[in-house]
C-alpha cells in the first residue's frame, strides 16, 4: 500500500512541474500588455547602459524601437512582440556570459565529477593527497625518489629488519654450532648507547624531539600537543624550497628546532627525576617512556629509522612480548633497570641475559646451534616445622609404607608363627603386623610404649625422591 502512495506522489510531481509553465503563459495572456510594455523597459535601460559613441547608431535603432513597441504595448500582437524580442533580446547575452562562464568552469573543477576531477588520483598520486591528513607518511614522500615511494628501495638506511640468524652472522656469533654469550653479551651491551645525564647537552636533536614528544603525554598528560608536535615534525621534513633543501643534505631530517621549547618544558617536568632515578641509558628511558601504552608507534615517526637504526627497533618492542633483535639489548636492559627500581636496590650492571637466551632459543629452533643444557640444582630438603613427641627423627624418611609400624615388634624366635609368615623381616624390610600380635593386645598395652622404628638398612636400599611426599 505505501509503494502505491509513493508512486501517486511521485506522479502528482511531475504534473506539477508540468502546471507552472502553463500557469505563466496563462498570466502572459492575461496582462500580456503590462508583460510587453516591462519586457521592454527592461531592454531599454539595458541597452542605454551600453550606448557608446562608437556603437551609438546601432544601439540607437535598438532603443527607438524599444519605445515605439512599449509606447504601444496595447496593440502589439504575439508576432511583433517575439519579432522585437529577437531584435533586441542579445543585449542579455553580456550580462549572462561572465554568469555562464563562471558556473561552467566550477562545474569542470568540482571534485565531486568522477571524470573531470581538479586532480589525478591514482596509487601514485593517493599518499601526496592523503599527507594532509596523515602526515606520518611525509618522511617517506620526502625520501622516495620514484613513483613506487621506498617499496623497492634497497638503501643501507632502510633495509628489512634483521633476522636471528642474520645477526649471528654478521657479529660472529656461532662458533661450532654453540653460541658464544660473552660475545652476544659485548653486542647486545653495545646496543645501549650513551648514557643517560641531568644536563640535556649530552643528548642529540632527535633525542630531544622523542622525548618532547613522549614526555608531552606522559609527564603532562597532553596527548594533543604531544601529537600535533609530531604531525608538524612529520611535514617538516618535506623541504619546501632551495634552503631547506641544503638543510637535509638528501637525508630528509625533521626540523627539530620546533620541539627545542616544548622539550625544555618536559625536561624540568616533575616526573623527570623519576626517569633519572630509574634509567641509565638514553635509549632506555625512551623505550619506558613509550612503553606506558601512549598510542605513538614508531611507524608514525619513519624519520628516526635512518637516523638511528637501533633505537626505532628498540622503540618497536617497547611494549611487546616479541621484539626485534637488534633492539633486544635495549629491551632487555629496560625491563631489568624497571624491576631494580620497583626492589630499591642499587643499579651497578648491565644485565641483558634475556636478549642472549632469547637469541639461543631461536637460533635452537633454526637448528644452527646445539641445545644449551644448564645443569639443574638439587633442592634442599626442607626440616619438618614440628615433630609430635610420640615419633622420632627418622619418621619422616620412610618413604616406602603408608602404614605405621606396630609399637614392639615381636621376634621370629618367639613366634614362630610370625616368623615363618614373614622370612623377610630379618633382612630389614618392614613387614604388616602379624595376628599373633593383634591376640596379645593386653601384654602390649601394659608395656611402655616406643617409638616406631624404621631400619636404616631397608631405607638405604631404595634411593628416595625429593620431589615425593614424606609418610608416617
Amino acid at each position: 500500500m505505501s509503494q502505491n502512495r509513493q508512486a501517486a506522489t511521485g506522479h502528482d510531481d511531475a504534473y506539477g512541474f508540468l502546471l507552472i509553465p502553463a500557469a505563466l503563459v496563462i498570466i502572459c495572456w492575461l496582462w500580456f500588455s503590462k508583460f510587453v510594455w516591462a519586457s521592454c523597459l527592461l531592454l531599454y535601460w539595458l541597452w542605454g547602459m551600453v550606448d557608446f559613441q562608437r556603437i551609438h547608431p546601432w544601439v540607437a535603432e535598438k532603443i527607438n524601437l524599444l519605445a515605439r513597441t512599449g509606447n504601444h504595448a496595447q496593440a502589439v500582437s504575439w508576432h511583433d512582440w517575439f519579432a522585437v524580442m529577437n531584435e533586441t533580446s542579445g543585449i542579455l547575452l553580456i550580462f549572462l556570459l561572465p554568469i555562464a562562464i563562471s558556473a561552467l568552469v566550477s562545474i569542470k573543477n568540482h571534485p565531486s565529477q568522477p571524470m573531470k576531477s581538479k586532480r589525478i588520483v591514482n596509487i601514485h598520486t593517493l599518499p601526496q593527497i592523503m599527507s594532509k591528513w596523515s602526515p606520518a607518511i611525509v618522511p617517506v614522500l620526502a625520501e622516495s625518489r620514484s613513483p613506487d615511494l621506498l617499496m623497492n628501495d634497497d638503501g643501507p638506511e632502510r633495509r628489512w629488519a634483521e633476522k636471528p640468524e642474520e645477526f649471528a652472522a654478521r657479529h660472529g656469533l656461532i662458533t661450532s654450532r654453540m653460541l658464544d654469550r660473552e660475545k652476544a653479551r659485548d653486542v647486545f651491551i653495545s646496543q645501549l648507547g650513551t648514557r643517560l645525564s641531568a644536563s640535556p647537552d649530552t643528548l642529540q636533536d632527535y633525542e630531544k624531539a622523542l622525548f618532547a614528544v613522549f614526555g608531552l603525554q606522559v609527564l603532562m598528560n597532553n596527548r594533543k600537543a604531544a601529537k600535533k608536535l609530531l604531525d608538524d615534525l612529520n611535514r617538516s621534513c618535506l623541504p619546501r624550497n632551495r634552503k631547506e633543501r641544503k638543510r637535509t643534505k638528501n637525508l630528509y631530517r625533521p626540523d627539530f628546532s620546533l620541539a627545542e621549547k616544548t622539550f625544555q618544558k618536559v625536561w624540568q617536568a616533575e616526573g623527570m627525576q623519576e626517569i633519572h632515578a630509574t634509567h641509565q641509558y638514553v635509549r632506555t628511558a625512551l623505550s619506558d617512556l613509550l612503553g606506558h601504552d601512549i598510542r605513538l608507534p614508531p611507524s608514525q615517526y619513519l624519520w628516526l629509522k635512518p637516523i638511528d637504526r637501533t633505537l626505532w627497533y628498540a622503540l618497536h618492542g617497547a611494549d611487546t612480548a616479541s621484539v626485534f633483535v637488534e633492539g633486544a639489548g635495549v629491551i632487555a636492559q629496560t625491563r631489568f633497570e624497571i624491576v631494580v627500581r620497583k626492589e630499591k636496590l642499587p643499579l651497578q650492571i648491565d644485565y641483558v641475559e634475556s636478549a642472549i637466551d632469547g637469541l639461543q632459543y631461536e637460533l635452537e629452533g633454526l637448528g644452527l646451534v646445539h641445545e644449551r643444557r644448564v645443569k639443574k640444582t638439587e633442592r634442599r630438603k626442607k626440616a619438618p616445622d614440628w615433630l609430635p613427641p610420640t615419633l622420632g627423627q627418622d619418621s619422616f624418611t620412610d618413604l616406602h609404607s603408608d602404614e605405621p609400624e606396630p609399637a614392639e615388634a615381636e621376634q621370629p624366635e618367639d613366634n614362630p608363627i610370625a616368623a615363618q609368615a614373614h622370612p623377610s623381616q630379618e633382612a630389614g624390610i618392614n613387614a604388616v603386623p602379624s595376628p599373633t600380635y593383634h591376640a596379645d593386645t593386653a601384654t602390649s598395652a601394659a608395656q611402655p610404649a616406643t617409638p616406631p622404628h624404621v631400619s636404616h638398612d631397608a631405607a638405604a636400599g631404595e634411593p628416595a625422591d625429593d620431589d615425593e611426599p614424606a609418610y608416617i
